[in-house]
């Protein structure tokens, strides 16, 4: 099945988004997908994409606590982004470094900041991550996708009620072509439960 990194990779390297991306110089679309692609960080851009303190934590720690209506795992993000300085810090295996790596450090200033954000970070997990109706209910979706799919496979996809152009059912015979891998979105997968 279509991993996402790859149909991220292939998204960021062929088509609107690459288009979009070498606006911005020639190569650039290879350069992000490079640093999105790169397993262990090595510079600046990388602990963006990947990293304690990445744009997708800070992004989801805000999205989550105002989507579910939490009040704990508050955050002082404009302070916090505002008190981040780059700076290099070492890097190793057990007691033995490896060297230096390019990285954001927050300012002194935002030191109490910083311990939110970690507090909050830990707060979501019990509070929305791990609470079991948030697993239970990703639970009954993984084994009704899992279902769905299956009889895909099986050549029995007229017993999931979805048109065979349905791009479910496209990426279920087809998981490796990009194309069906891109048509999915939250939209469609919804739409078979409803």
């Amino acid at each position: 099945m279509a991993a996402h990194e790859t149909v991220s990779d292939a998204l960021i390297r062929e088509g609107d988004v690459a288009d979009a991306l070498c606006t911005l110089g020639s190569g650039f679309a290879n350069d992000v997908a490079d640093i999105i692609k790169r397993d262990s960080p090595n510079n600046i851009y990388s602990a963006v994409v990947s990293s304690q303190f990445d744009a997708d934590r800070l992004d989801y720690i805000r999205r989550d606590r105002l989507m579910t209506g939490i009040q704990v795992a508050g955050i002082d993000f404009e302070w916090l982004i505002a008190n981040l300085e780059v700076g290099e810090v070492s890097y190793g295996v057990d007691d033995r470094a490896l060297g230096k790596i390019e990285t954001f450090v927050v300012g002194p200033k935002a030191i109490y900041a910083a311990e939110a954000y970690v507090l909050g970070l830990f707060q979501l997990y019990p509070t929305v991550y791990l609470h079991k109706t948030t697993r239970g209910a990703e639970k009954i979706f993984t084994e009704l996708l899992y279902r769905v799919i299956s009889l895909i496979n099986e050549d029995s996809a007229t017993r999931t009620c979805l048109p065979t152009k349905h791009p479910l059912v496209r990426f279920g015979r087809e998981p490796n072509n990009l194309s069906n891998a891109i048509a999915l979105d939250d939209s469609i997968i919804w739409v078979v439960w409803i």
